[in-house]
């Protein structure tokens, strides 16, 4: 007689390929995906805590990277403009 029937979705399915067809696994989460234990690795924590808190100017465009080195530079009284020098120049920063 052959393997049963099951009317779904209106066509003829066999059982077996009815229980394989309604086993879908779940949709993957959106974002980032996290560790299993639902804990965020303590290195990343550390490379980038201080990322997640930063702020900047309502309205302000974000900064480039080259821009933040030479407002951090100019900071800490270097010269933005001759800083490749003066690190070249080991026996003025040691």
């Amino acid at each position: 007689m052959g393997e049963p029937h099951h009317q779904c979705c209106g066509f003829k399915r066999s059982l077996s390929n009815k229980r394989r067809s309604h086993h879908y696994s779940p949709l993957p989460p959106l974002g980032r995906p996290r560790p299993k234990n639902g804990t965020i690795p303590a290195p990343k924590i550390m490379l980038y805590g201080e990322l997640a808190n930063g702020t900047r100017p309502r309205g302000a465009p974000k900064l480039r990277y080259k821009d933040q080195l030479k407002r951090t530079l100019a900071l800490t009284n270097i010269d933005p403009y001759s800083w490749e020098q003066t690190a070249r120049d080991r026996a003025t920063w040691r």
